[in-house]
């Protein structure tokens, strides 16, 4: 099983294009990702930190890598 992800929604404009390649790469900053981790690990209990541990061990180490072309 999968966790769903949300996500962040801008317009298909120039300037929503900006704003979301601008959050992305806050969002791939390694302190960012540091901080984030150490709050999710505070705030998720327990047993499905446990059941998820691998995706989310993935999800962290693939995070700081090169952004997706979002002009698709």
């Amino acid at each position: 099983q999968t966790p769903r992800i949300s996500g962040i929604y801008c317009s298909r404009t120039a300037r929503g294009l900006a704003m979301i390649e601008r959050i992305d790469a806050i969002a791939r900053d390694p302190q960012v990702i540091a901080n984030f981790q150490s709050i999710m690990d505070k705030y998720l209990p327990a047993e499905p930190r446990q059941a998820y541990r691998q995706w989310i061990s993935d999800y962290y180490q693939q995070r700081p890598q090169a952004a997706p072309d979002y002009r698709q």
